[in-house]
């Protein structure tokens, strides 16, 4: 039996394990969804149990006090039994859906954490939405990619991003950046044709793209912790390391 299984293998659950696995020496597995994941190696080399390519669909407890992390991956479903599980899953950028922008499911409408893992090449004429630092770290991989952002979209009155960060992505682009505005319809068929603006000041405006990229609003992976017995009240409270299932840490 595992000591911790810790969920998720980005840069809060390889630090939890490297920590654990120096600290107190138990035998530490860390399952990640993704194929690869930076890191992972290192601490592959360190003595941790790494797991790429592997979903996690739930975590139940058994009578004897055993955790069960059930799983999902290339080779098939696989169950991993713990002493203690840690959720390090993270945060996820919220969808067209979830942002409550009409229309339909397009295929040129993505998240920036989809064209990182994406590997189509974006159209020439994207509109992003987001003016952070995010947004225009972004911008470079899409640029990277092929692609060409020629508008900008924020609902402020200007950009939130680093002077530095702000200007490179502006010279790698050459973008107009459309302040106070927000995407309020997708555009098209069978593809994405254009996006429809609408400004505070009640103006309205279409802006013809091949792909809408949504940047930031990011939202807790709070999934598996619910199913795992969470009520949604307690998740605020266990986000600063409080438990209400017992060796399950969020």
């Amino acid at each position: 039996m595992t000591d911790v299984v810790i969920i998720g293998g980005g840069e809060a659950g390889l630090g939890i394990a490297t920590r654990l696995s120096r600290q107190f020496g138990p035998s530490v597995v860390v399952v990640e969804r993704e194929l690869s994941a930076p890191g992972c190696d290192a601490a592959s080399r360190a003595g941790i149990g790494v797991r790429l390519g592997a979903q996690v669909v739930s975590v139940q407890s058994s009578s004897d006090g055993s955790l069960y992390v059930n799983t999902v991956g290339v080779d098939g479903p696989d169950r991993v039994a713990a002493r203690a599980v840690v959720m390090a899953t993270g945060c996820r950028e919220r969808t067209m859906a979830s942002r409550l922008i009409p229309g339909g499911r397009l295929p040129g409408v993505l998240t920036a954490s989809a064209l990182r893992r994406s590997k189509s090449v974006p159209g020439p004429t994207t509109v992003v939405l987001g003016a952070d630092d995010e947004a225009f770290a972004a911008l470079r991989v899409l640029r990277l990619a092929g692609g060409r952002a020629r508008t900008v979209v924020t609902p402020w009155h200007r950009h939130q991003a680093k002077a530095w960060s702000y200007w490179v992505a502006r010279l790698l682009h050459l973008f107009v950046l459309r302040p106070n505005a927000y995407v309020t319809r997708v555009i098209g068929e069978q593809r994405l044709t254009g996006v429809e603006l609408t400004y505070r000041d009640g103006r309205i405006e279409e802006v013809a793209c091949d792909t809408l990229l949504l940047t930031g609003d990011w939202v807790p992976e709070y999934e598996l912790a619910m199913r795992a017995g969470t009520t949604e009240s307690e998740l605020p409270h266990m986000a600063w390391g409080g438990r209400s299932v017992p060796r399950i840490c969020v």
